[in-house]
């Protein structure tokens, strides 16, 4: 016994003892918290959102951008062959206000737009004349568009229900065709256009 506690004290037994690692661990999770909580503190609609996405992975949170813009379309129609604007607005509640922002056309050469007065950007596109998807990239914020080439429609006849003034006595309206874009009136008349286009319109204006 006594020859094996004299080996013993020359041995460093220390490489033989479990580490434990719960110590480094606690550490590591009061960093992480505490980065959490500033995080909440500095940023806390962000922090919020990451908290909601992360703990409902399959919820429909949609995921939250320091640069924020007006309702834009998914699917815009602009006219076959001929260029055209996309415009984009910052929200009033952004946090970020990027200087510039870029838009794509499928496998086109990308297109920038700088930030103008009232937080708008402008991109001018090229005609085109098939269908494709426009990437909009500003900041950390993207989304994509439908983009929807279409010939401009045509008007298919345009008429005119026209009233004669009171002092000739004729108290049943005219109607006339002007497809060929003159009417000729009477003095004191009013009237009425009424035009068919070739497919239906959003809107339209004389």
């Amino acid at each position: 016994m006594k020859q094996v506690a004299e080996v013993a004290t020359k041995r460093d037994f220390s490489d033989s003892v479990p580490n434990p690692k719960h110590r480094s661990r606690g550490i590591l999770a009061g960093v992480a918290l505490t980065i959490a909580v500033l995080l909440l503190a500095i940023f806390p609609a962000a922090a919020t959102n990451a908290w909601a996405r992360f703990l409902m992975p399959w919820g429909n949170t949609p995921r939250y951008t320091f640069t924020k813009i007006e309702s834009l379309t998914n699917h815009q129609v602009v006219a076959h062959g001929e260029p055209f604007t996309v415009a984009v607005t910052l929200a009033k509640d952004t946090v970020w206000r990027p200087d510039r922002g870029e838009v794509q056309l499928g496998g086109q050469h990308p297109v920038v737009g700088r930030l103008r007065e009232g937080g708008r950007y402008e991109f001018e596109l090229p005609g085109q004349i098939d269908e494709g998807w426009l990437s909009v990239r500003i900041g950390d914020l993207s989304q994509r568009v439908r983009v929807q080439p279409m010939l401009r429609p045509e008007l298919a006849s345009i008429g005119a229900e026209v009233a004669l003034p009171e002092y000739l006595g004729r108290t049943q309206s005219q109607h006339k065709d002007v497809r060929g874009g003159t009417i000729s009136l009477v003095k004191g008349s009013s009237v009425t256009f009424t035009a068919t286009a070739s497919r239906a319109l959003e809107s339209a204006q004389l």
